[in-house]
């Protein structure tokens, strides 16, 4: 019976060849898709997930209040560890790492480590993150001071191919640390990725310290229990203890509570600004949104074009009922015809899939692949999905195609739908939606990010360089340096900088206002800079004037911006003092020049209250460049760096990409976008033709009477595409009301934003008008200008 159902199922596509392709298309395009997207949500949603007892494993994270903002991050105090382990029951690991650039040496060669994969780190990490020796002792590595673990990356880097346990390399080339343990590469799903570990106790050593107490707020903290524990309870004990560590005077300025967040939610959901925050859960549920609803189109294409061709079947279902099949064999029948259509969709979806995936891995800026046999759950998701799209497709043709009463069909009263509105009519509505609702979204993205690459910022971020001072050698010679600098030719203007304008943080303290001397305000960054730092950004004054070396006392003067002169309701902010409190200091200056606000981070966030001062903390040497700079002049202020610091590392960072940077996930999401909404117009224009094809050909009759009683092929266009034209405007009316909610929330995350105007409304569905009218008049005029007589001839 079975090969009964191949071989008539077979006939049956191969007779209707057209409207088969459009099927296996359509449903081959959308499948790629969705295993695309499978394949990056699974990746994302894996970080983390394969250690041991993941369900008990934590990261502390601070929250603090100082006045009305509240500030949350992932550092702790250098004791918190140690307290918990000896405080809280229940506790079976907790330790704490400490970021580190350092410069590594080994024989002639020096490396400078800053990719935050440099840690001092207490030993429970090998047992927190289940790392895997195969060199050294995990229990005794990280004991001793001025030991070393090493990846099997950086041990290959460093030492060659050899076995390097005991070996030894110069840190920071004063230090020498033994290699003590070698460990495997941890896999590229985990939050937290290391090179280099240096041993807890080094750190006490490097800075001739007794405790970690000075430390303050700048370790991460982990934390593992050995079984349930009552979470809140125990946020609360870790708060307690953090509060013990605050002086007096800072207890009454700001509020302190700590909470502990699993290690699974920091990849995806940490809701703060997260180094360690890799990607996005929204970010998530948008792509499989938009593969659900691309699946979706091409299953609607699938229901649509079966349940049209009902006049071309309904007699064989009829005569098959007469000979004596029943319901089920029916069903069974158009079952096995859309499983075979399925079967050939999935496999040449998988063909797509595979050959474009390296173009998908560019956009999104990943290295997936589709492991059949490494990772056996992809196989799973992807046969999951072939059986989703084949119960989706399937059921309602088949069930529907069957249910005609033998007496009816001869009879010629076969209906579908009631009235005016039937389910097909329902399902074109919902395709036009999908599609107006895609191209809407994508120019509302397209339209913010050209807003935030090209909004004016407030400095001039073209042709602007940063180089790392990452050495005191550099810094120790820097007038020498800045000297030799500003003779080459390519050089327009240069400044030194405690930081540079990128979304980095910059230095935050508290402090007090004149005027305002009760009151409470956020912690403000400070950055530390020179007498030509507006000069080199090119930001204006607004009032007053700049830092002159003409005026000794500006090395206790400070510029602020107009945020801070609005906070602070200054009508008359120049000689406005300002105190700045450091533990049990404080440092007195006065207001000399109020600049204009420029963005220092991204514009997703606010422009914030910002003082400037003469440098103290000098970092980053920041260079203006002529118009016309080539990569030889960047190989020329090498050169230089090269002269004075010889064998240190020259790291150069151009403002304008670092900014670019900022919006990566954005740019991400407009490509894709554009992408999938090209691909569901496809998709939908594919099946309105297939539909306008089935339309135009039952038509037939009634297009060549009313040709011979005088009417003009454009009125017999109109009236075929009616219908479709009053369905398109009910999608518009659903789908721009959709848009307007969705892309208001995602706009929300930006401070600064472009605002939904109607034109976007209107193009979007112009632009989906366009494309579907074409697709259908094409179709309706070729069936208007055929010849009667040729339609007419049998009858």
């Amino acid at each position: 019976m079975f090969r009964n159902y191949l071989k008539i199922a077979q006939r049956n596509i191969l007779k209707r060849k057209v409207f088969s392709l459009i099927n296996i298309v359509g449903l081959s395009v959308s499948i790629a898709v969705s295993i695309l997207i499978l394949l990056y949500a699974v990746h994302e949603l894996s970080y983390d997930s394969y250690y041991d007892n993941v369900d008990a494993k934590y990261r502390v994270v601070s929250h603090v209040i100082h006045g009305e903002e509240e500030y949350t991050n992932n550092v702790s105090n250098g004791t918190l560890a140690g307290d918990i382990l000896e405080i809280i029951p229940g506790v079976k690991n907790a330790f704490q790492v400490y970021v580190d650039f350092p410069y590594v040496q080994v024989g002639n060669e020096t490396y400078l480590e800053d990719n935050y994969d440099v840690y001092y780190a207490g030993d429970g990490i090998f047992d927190f993150f289940s790392v895997k020796f195969t060199e050294g002792n995990p229990e005794t590595a990280l004991k001793e001071p001025f030991s070393i673990v090493l990846t099997e990356t950086y041990a290959h880097k460093y030492f060659g191919d050899s076995l390097v346990l005991g070996k030894s390399l110069l840190v920071n080339s004063k230090l020498e640390y033994k290699v003590t343990g070698v460990v495997k590469d941890l896999p590229e799903n985990t939050h937290f990725k290391f090179n280099i570990l240096f041993s807890l106790p080094s750190l006490l050593k490097t800075y001739g310290l007794n405790d970690y107490h000075p430390f303050r707020n700048s370790f991460i903290t982990y934390v593992e229990f050995s079984h349930n524990e009552n979470i809140e309870q125990v946020e609360k004990k870790i708060t307690e203890i953090s509060l013990s560590y605050l002086p007096p005077q800072l207890k009454e300025m700001i509020t302190v509570w700590k909470t502990l967040q699993p290690i699974k939610d920091i990849h995806l959901k940490s809701d703060f600004e997260d180094k360690y925050k890799g990607g996005n859960i929204k970010i998530i549920y948008i792509f499989s949104s938009i593969a659900i609803l691309i699946l979706l189109l091409a299953c609607i294409n699938y229901i649509n074009l079966s349940t049209a061709q009902y006049s071309s079947r309904t007699k064989e279902v009829a005569i098959r009922k007469t000979t004596g099949a029943n319901r089920s064999s029916l069903v069974k029948q158009f079952i096995t015809e859309s499983v075979i259509i399925i079967l050939l969709s999935l496999a040449t979806a998988i063909v797509i899939a595979e050959f474009f995936l390296p173009i998908f891995n560019t956009i999104i800026n990943f290295q997936l692949k589709i492991a059949y046999f490494e990772k056996w759950y992809n196989v799973l998701l992807i046969l999951g999905v072939g059986f989703l799209v084949s119960l989706i497709s399937s059921l309602y043709p088949a069930f529907y195609l069957s249910s005609f009463k033998v007496v009816d069909v001869f009879k010629m009263r076969i209906r579908i739908g009631k009235g005016n509105i039937n389910i097909r009519r329902v399902l074109v509505v919902f395709q036009f939606t999908v599609t107006v609702f895609l191209i809407i979204s994508t120019l509302i993205i397209s339209k913010q990010l050209n807003y935030v690459i090209n909004k004016d910022l407030g400095f001039n971020k073209n042709n602007l360089m940063t180089v790392r001072l990452n050495n005191k050698q550099a810094i120790s010679q820097l007038e020498v340096l800045k000297n030799e600098i500003e003779n080459l030719s390519c050089v327009h203007s240069f400044t030194v900088s405690s930081n540079f304008p990128s979304g980095t943080a910059s230095w935050e303290n508290i402090f007090e206002f004149e005027g305002h001397e009760s009151e409470q305000f956020d912690v403000m960054p400070l950055l530390d800079v020179d007498y030509n730092f507006l000069e080199t950004m090119q930001i204006s004054l607004s009032r007053g004037r700049n830092f002159s070396i003409e005026f000794f006392t500006d090395s206790n003067a400070v510029l602020v911006n107009e945020t801070l002169v609005k906070l602070m309701n200054w009508k008359e902010p120049l000689g406005k003092k300002i105190i700045e409190r450091v533990e049990d200091k404080t440092y007195t200056y006065h207001v000399i020049g109020i600049f204009k606000d420029y963005h220092k981070e991204s514009l997703h966030s606010a422009v914030k209250p910002m003082m400037l001062r003469l440098a103290q903390r000098k970092r980053y040497l920041l260079v203006r460049l002529t118009h016309d700079f080539s990569e030889e002049n960047i190989q020329e202020i090498k050169a230089v760096w090269d002269k004075f610091c010889p064998g240190k590392p020259f790291q150069n960072i151009f403002i304008d990409d670092a900014f670019d940077r900022l919006y990566q996930s954005e740019r991400n999401l407009s490509n894709i976008f554009i992408y999938f909404s090209v691909i569901a117009i496809i998709i939908a224009c594919l099946g309105l033709l297939g539909l306008i094809t089935l339309f135009t050909q039952q038509k037939t009759k009634e297009i060549s009477i009313r040709k011979i009683l005088g009417a003009k092929a454009s009125n017999i266009t109109l009236i075929l595409t009616k219908e479709f034209i009053i369905l398109q405007l009910i999608a518009n009316v659903i789908a721009m009301p959709v848009a307007y909610f969705a892309m208001n929330k995602w706009l929300a995350g930006f401070t600064f934003h472009v605002k939904i105007g109607w034109l976007v409304f209107v193009l979007g569905a112009v632009i989906t008008a366009i494309i579907s009218i074409a697709a259908i008049s094409i179709q309706t005029y070729k069936a208007a200008v055929s010849n009667p007589s040729e339609n007419l001839r049998y009858e």
